[in-house]
């Protein structure tokens, strides 16, 4: 079934699923889950039935294949809005409870409701099959790990309100009345929710018109699910996924139906007080769904699937130390509470984050076949986990352990076990995911999902106006999480978004090899346009396999990609371009590129780079601006940069005479040194006034480098001589500037 819906109908599908999320997911909430076991507890029901009735709900699975059947005699909408009215009237039964408690028969009562929910559970196992065909259906793109987690913070919001409506059934009326109640609301949803379902557009491919003309050459059902199941597992990353997936997953099925009872037994808690747990086991999920929303698609699913596997464990630690809390009134609510949150978190964070992993790793054809071993899995370790919970908890007690003692050593088996699933998670393939530190590092890093925020923003941005301004924000936060996004953008019609998207990346600290390739691809083709700034991204970060695009842009009538490549190729440090720079700005009349041609002569920084400065400045006219930039250039050159440019600053803005500006400079020298210079003094003042006073300022320097002038020191010396330099007054300030520094440091003669 590879036929995708329009994007309108798939628009048009989530719209009406949403709706069926929000009227189940409250109606789930009345009839499952705490509010059985609570139900149970006030039937005086054991651990092991409370344990049996959560097991109903993993065994479930096992009558997937039923669904798979109905599948291919109906559509998939048919087979999932069926199953579900069935699911929906099978707890009929539970309106009867009333009764039978007020006959005095609490026993059928309890069998009663065991009977409900396994019918329940059932019907529900069937349409099972439904649900990860129409999560592909209505996600059938990038966006799939994060629709899942909306899907699954609608449900957590519905269910959050349901609890809290039980949990003011219960404060107001705590009898079998307020669970009735909350019974029918309940059924009454559920029906509604099931004829949503037969709403939701699927493909023709899903419909039973295809399924009756199938060619008789397609394989029978029972033999595609065999082989996708060997095929599976053929692959050593599945295999690892299935072990570390069902230990995992055995261990929190033990501990998670048993959170509410731990507070009842241990705590003492009545059924109103044990349901606001639930309130706050459901803000928990509410939490972590909504951190999952922003991270799921852009960081990955295995450390997610890790991290929320680890918090599952580490929750229960706690625990371990909160004996005297249980008589401490507010104390022990406020750990009870924090207790329910953070271990729920780990519940669903596992949850969304193993389906998510899932996902990415099964191939689109074999996802039927493989969703139903996926459940039967959950049917497994979640049937054996409920009921071997209940079991050994009975067992410590039987012992004689009290209920703490016996609630701490079952934390401990849990914990191990969920510990020793963490070691097959971690060797499984990334998938393209960050790893853990990193995803640890992120969700520390206010920056970082600060950017996650904006990316969530941007998916659903719809104005040309809106991407351009979070575009321009995610340059501002400069945060790496957001390069592969960005990739989108830059295959954006509009110029502009292009342009903002490429300004974001340059202000990234690290970018990966997909974001390089993408950067290379602007380079060559994208003269006059995106080109130059992808020059600048690319010798940022040091790609050396720009030099060779970058050598051809050199000869570009975009002169801002040339320009841009010039000082590209300097940063990354291409000695064999830097004669043909120094070429093509002997000849270039543009002043953008002469001033890029400068700073990418300053860059090389080599011994032949002030020869080439020096020819731009013989010209007959240079303009100010480009006169200072090669002047500063050669200060950068000589050593003697940032002492010169302050000074400089003060000759041409504040329009400061030199003569007293250089006196200014040598008397406090000579103060500092403690010796004096006259001769240096004079020549200086004298030179600077008047370019004929050339020779006895060459005099003077020769005399002082004696033979320890260097080579670009040597070419000072001699071009001090040059009429066609020095009768420039801004040349003579530069040089009598560099001759005071060499007095004040005598070794920058060695340059």
């Amino acid at each position: 079934m590879n036929e995708q819906l329009s994007a309108y109908k798939i628009k048009q599908g989530r719209r009406i699923y949403d709706i069926y999320n929000i009227f189940n997911s409250f109606s789930f909430a009345l009839v499952t889950g705490n509010t059985v076991t609570l139900y149970a507890l006030f039937l005086k029901a054991n651990t092991t039935v409370v344990g049996l009735l959560t097991a109903f709900m993993y065994l479930s699975f096992f009558a997937i294949p039923l669904g798979k059947l109905m599948v291919m005699r109906f559509s998939i909408m048919q087979t999932f809005g069926s199953t579900w009215l069935l699911r929906t009237a099978s707890l009929l039964p539970l309106l009867a409870i009333p009764f039978l408690v007020s006959a005095g028969h609490d026993q059928y009562a309890l069998y009663c409701l065991l009977l409900a929910v396994g019918l329940f559970n059932f019907f529900r196992g069937a349409g099972m099959i439904a649900n990860n065909p129409v999560i592909r259906i209505l996600a059938p793109g990038k966006d799939r790990s994060s629709y899942i987690v909306r899907l699954s913070l609608i449900n957590n919001l519905a269910a959050l309100l349901a609890t809290v409506l039980l949990a003011w059934l219960l404060r107001r009326d705590p009898s079998v009345h307020s669970y009735n109640l909350a019974s029918m609301i309940g059924i009454l949803l559920g029906f509604i929710a099931s004829v949503l379902l037969f709403r939701i557009p699927e493909p023709e491919s899903a419909k039973p018109n295809r399924q009756k003309r199938k060619d008789r050459t397609t394989p029978r059902q029972g033999s595609t699910f065999l082989r996708h199941i060997r095929d599976a597992f053929k692959d050593a990353n599945f295999r690892r996924f299935v072990l570390a997936f069902f230990i995992i997953s055995l261990g929190i099925a033990m501990i998670r139906p048993f959170i509410i009872v731990y507070a009842k037994e241990v705590y003492s808690r009545r059924d109103s007080a044990a349901t606001i747990l639930s309130v706050y086991s459901l803000v928990g999920a509410l939490s972590v769904g909504l951190l999952m929303h922003l991270i799921i698609d852009r960081i990955g699913a295995k450390p997610i699937f890790i991290i929320f596997s680890a918090i599952s464990a580490l929750s229960l630690i706690p625990a371990f130390f909160a004996p005297g809390l249980a008589s401490a009134g507010i104390l022990s609510t406020v750990f009870l509470i924090l207790f329910t949150i953070i271990s729920n978190v780990g519940f669903v964070g596992q949850d969304n984050s193993s389906q998510a992993y899932f996902f990415a790793m099964v191939p689109e054809e074999a996802l039927m076949d493989l969703s139903m071993l996926y459940y039967f899995i959950l049917a497994i370790t979640g049937g054996a986990g409920s009921i071997l919970g209940g079991t050994i908890l009975d067992l410590l007690r039987v012992q004689g352990f009290s209920y703490l003692q016996s609630y701490q050593i079952f934390f401990l088996i849990v914990i191990a076990i969920i510990a020793i699933g963490i070691v097959f998670q971690r060797k499984l393939l990334n998938l393209g995911s960050y790893r853990v530190f990193e995803t640890l590092a992120v969700l520390f890093s206010p920056r970082d999902m600060k950017a996650l925020n904006l990316l969530h923003k941007l998916d659903r941005s719809e104005t040309i106006e809106t991407e351009e301004k979070i575009l321009n924000e995610l340059g501002e936060i400069a945060s790496s999480v957001s390069c592969d996004q960005l990739l989108h953008y830059l295959e954006s019609p509009r110029f502009t978004i292009r342009m903002n998207a490429l300004r974001a990346l340059y202000s990234m600290n690290t970018i990966n090899a997909k974001v390089r390739d993408v950067v290379l691809k602007e380079l060559e083709q994208g003269a006059f346009t995106t080109a130059p700034l992808a020059a600048r991204i690319l010798a940022k970060f040091n790609v050396q396999q720009a030099v060779t695009p970058l050598r051809a842009a050199l000869d570009s009538d975009d002169y801002y990609l040339a320009g841009e490549a010039m000082v590209a190729l300097a940063r990354l440090n291409d000695s064999y371009s830097q004669p043909k720079i120094g070429t093509i700005l002997s000849q270039a009349e543009n002043p953008a590129l002469i001033l890029k041609g400068i700073r990418a002569l300053e860059l090389f920084n080599a011994d032949n780079s002030p020869m080439f400065i020096l020819d731009i400045l013989r010209r007959d006219t240079v303009p100010p601006y480009i006169e200072n930039e090669a002047l500063l250039a050669l200060a950068s050159l000589m050593g003697i940069q940032n002492d010169f440019y302050y000074m400089f600053e003060k000759y041409r803005n504040e329009k400061q005479s030199p003569s007293i500006l250089f006196i200014d400079i040598l008397d406090e020298i000579f103060e500092t040194k403690k010796t004096s210079d006259p001769v240096l003094k004079k020549t200086v003042i004298d030179f600077i006034q008047d370019y004929q006073y050339d020779e006895a300022f060459v005099r003077w320097l020769i005399g002082f480098g004696k033979n320890k002038l260097g080579i670009r020191s040597a070419l000072l010396v001699a071009v001090a001589l040059d009429i066609g330099l020095i009768h420039r007054e801004a040349f003579r300030f530069f040089l009598s500037f560099w001759a005071i520094s060499l007095f004040k440091k005598p070794e920058l003669a060695e340059r």
